[in-house]
């Protein structure tokens, strides 16, 4: 059992479903924007359009790039999810012009390709949502009551982002862990949520990005 030393995943409301699209890095960024602008639930539809049109040659076969998705919460940013919902069913979404008029949110976030665990968990601790890109242990796909099992084992070329949103302690060991928020749905981990030990995160870490 891990115990919160800090937990503020519930600032940013229910954890969201990306389905089967290819838009963590579109989620992740859009809980940092909407963590900056203090409200919940941003539209990562409209995030994808404007992502793709920072792309130039995007095409519904691949995802998007951390610097397309930084771009376009710069700007034009997005308005509230209820103004443009998600379509988890419709990869080619993204292709199709936003009609109508939006009130937008913005923020500026930085990407550190270097970032180190104790810079993630100084920041978390201060109440700062943190992104991370991380490849892929097979773990990660069932954590076991609500805690990302050790497992050094990744899976070649599949990477994932998530949101670091709380820290905590293994009391027996004393062993630090993250909270990740994720954008599986609320059926991974718990409500959408789950602990991974920073010892397992510095085998998994690839860059961070945060406000």
């Amino acid at each position: 059992m891990i115990e919160a030393i800090i937990d503020f995943s519930s600032k940013l409301g229910e954890a969201r479903d990306q389905g089967r699209r290819p838009t963590c890095l579109v989620f992740a960024g859009s809980d940092l924007n909407a963590a900056a602008n203090d409200v919940s639930h941003l539209s990562a539809e409209f995030l994808c359009h404007h992502a793709a049109i920072a792309a130039a040659d995007w095409t519904p076969a691949r995802g998007f790039q951390m610097d397309e998705v930084l771009s376009a919460v710069s700007s034009p940013g997005q308005p509230l999810e209820e103004a443009y919902p998600y379509k988890h069913d419709d990869p080619e979404a993204p292709l199709v012009m936003p009609s109508g008029e939006f009130s937008l949110h913005t923020s500026r976030i930085s990407r550190h390709p270097d970032m180190q665990s104790s810079e993630i968990v100084s920041s978390a601790l201060s109440g700062q949502p943190v992104g991370i890109v991380i490849q892929i242990a097979r773990s990660v796909f069932t954590p076991s009551n609500g805690v990302i099992d050790f497992d050094p084992f990744v899976i070649p070329d599949q990477y994932h982002a998530l949101i670091i949103v709380g820290v905590g302690v293994q009391p027996d060991t004393a062993d630090q862990y993250l909270l990740l928020r994720n954008s599986w749905g609320t059926a991974w981990g718990v409500n959408g949520h789950a602990w991974i030990s920073v010892t397992h995160l510095n085998l998994l870490l690839l860059e961070g990005f945060l406000i």
